[in-house]
């Protein structure tokens, strides 16, 4: 069998072993310090040099910040939305009229958010059941809450170190290493 990237002879992804925190303030301070590191801090010691693929890959590791916003933005609008329906319902208030760019916009987006949760829960299933893939579109909503909670940590901690305060390492504590005796499973080649 031919050898896959990130995949070992059995066909198993390779991967760092390590429990994710279970709690969702250090779930929050985990990903904040992902935020802070990668996407904000790395803008400052690296740049944007390089090729067109380089620039590709830093916008990638770096679109925390904006992503926390424009998720903010999102449900804020989701919420508005859902009380303008109530509104109309009870007639305090006309339907607004859609054009037709309005419409083709909704409809863009529908199909986009369709396919993002087609393919989480694709690659989720194919490595890790159909009960886990169900699980994490399930868990998207909270994925999000989390994204938007962490951005806005990150950028108040990085506003503080251009105001000249140290970086604080936000530690996780896990409640577990994996290489602790009876948690780590080895795989015979």
């Amino acid at each position: 069998m031919p050898l896959c990237p990130g995949r070992g002879h059995d066909g198993r992804l390779i991967a760092t072993r390590a429990f994710f925190p279970h709690s969702f303030d250090t779930v929050v301070r985990q990903k904040s310090r992902w935020v802070l590191g990668i996407a904000l801090q790395g803008w400052d010691r690296v740049g944007w040099a390089g090729g067109p693929s380089e620039i590709w890959m830093r916008a990638r590791d770096r679109r925390g910040p904006l992503t926390a916003l424009v998720l903010l933005v999102g449900y804020a609008l989701v919420l508005l939305t859902g009380i303008m329906g109530v509104m109309v319902v009870t007639g305090l208030a006309e339907p607004v009229p859609l054009t037709p760019l309005l419409k083709a916009v909704l409809i863009a987006n529908a199909a986009a958010f369709a396919w993002r949760i087609a393919m989480r829960f694709a690659f989720t299933a194919h490595e890790y059941g159909v009960r886990e893939g169900l699980w994490a579109v399930v868990r998207l909503p909270l994925a999000n809450v989390i994204a938007i909670i962490s951005g806005r940590r990150a950028v108040f901690a990085y506003a503080r170190t251009l105001g000249g305060r140290a970086a604080v390492w936000d530690k996780t504590e896990h409640d577990a290493h994996p290489a602790q005796p009876g948690l780590l499973r080895t795989v015979q080649p």
